[in-house]
């Protein structure tokens, strides 16, 4: 309905290919939230991982806003609460370590903390490495980030899930909306405290295979499930477990010190309510304390 005169040119860059989109001679100025609702569009088009060859990788050319051209391409990782990383060997000896949205170092494990068992039983799979993002969702934590808790749902909700790649190539349909391979949602339903769930996690496993011990199915939808799927699949529901164990330790550890802060802060108030009770007519006295 606008008339618009669209020019194409067609230019060498070095062997280079892709398209680029130059609007000029804008009637009105850009602002910084029409640059960050395009930052947003680009962003749910965009490969979330920006690393796959067949992957879409829109890049934004703002130098007015440096923030909004950063964002488009870093998407919302940076945001996340923490950061779950967990790579398994050619032995099947498994390691993880979590890290704050800072970048600081909060937990590490061991094979044997992953099993769960001092004997830590290899994993019969291919070497793979698992990176989970976990996002808390409320206006405490985004208080202190540069995105909006609707932006990052928004992406949640398109992307969010453990997606699963085989030899950099990614096996659908692990990942996508609805596909909870990993039963993240019905172990939080079980256990909700500190567990996260497909709305608030983004990550993946990317498999070495050169053996192909996973085999996909002859549609292409998945893999069939044999052993070397189920080490696969038991190596990670191990490492998001541990991770859920060591939030509670964390949130048992500071609702043990909110209580002992409330009783500090109850005790003074208490006693001078028995001081003021000591002081009234002794008739009333008694009808009081048997009513405190």
């Amino acid at each position: 309905e606008v008339p618009l005169t669209i020019e194409t040119t067609r230019l060498k860059h070095g062997g280079a290919s892709g398209t680029t989109i130059r609007l000029e001679n804008l009637d009105s100025h850009v602002t910084h939230v029409d640059a960050r609702r395009l930052a947003r569009e680009l962003i749910l088009l965009a490969d979330p991982f920006g690393d796959s060859p067949e992957g879409f990788k829109p890049t934004l050319v703002a130098p007015e806003f440096a923030d909004i051209e950063k964002l488009v391409q870093k998407r919302y990782f940076d945001d996340a609460e923490y950061h779950l990383i967990a790579s398994l060997d050619n032995q099947g000896k498994a390691v993880a370590s979590v890290v704050d949205w800072q970048g600081k170092i909060l937990f590490a494990a061991r094979h044997s903390d992953l099993t769960g068992n001092d004997e830590g039983k290899p994993y019969q799979c291919p070497p793979a490495e698992l990176n989970l993002w976990v996002f808390i969702l409320d206006s405490t934590t985004f208080s202190t980030r540069n995105s909006s808790i609707n932006e990052v749902r928004t992406w949640l909700g398109s992307f969010g899930g453990i997606h699963l790649y085989q030899n950099g190539i990614r096996v659908s349909p692990y990942g996508d909306p609805a596909n909870d391979w990993l039963d993240l949602n019905l172990r939080r339903v079980r256990n909700p405290e500190e567990r996260p769930s497909t709305n608030t996690v983004i990550g993946r496993i990317v498999v070495s295979d050169r053996e192909d011990l996973l085999v996909q199915k002859t549609d292409r939808s998945g893999f069939i499930e044999t052993e070397a799927f189920h080490e696969l699949r038991r190596f990670a529901i191990d490492a998001t477990e541990w991770l859920a164990k060591r939030r509670m330790e964390v949130a048992q550890v500071r609702r043990a010190k909110e209580r002992s802060a409330a009783l500090a802060d109850v005790k003074p108030s208490k006693q001078a309510l028995l001081d003021a009770i000591d002081k009234a007519p002794p008739k009333v006295r008694e009808k009081i304390k048997r009513a405190l």
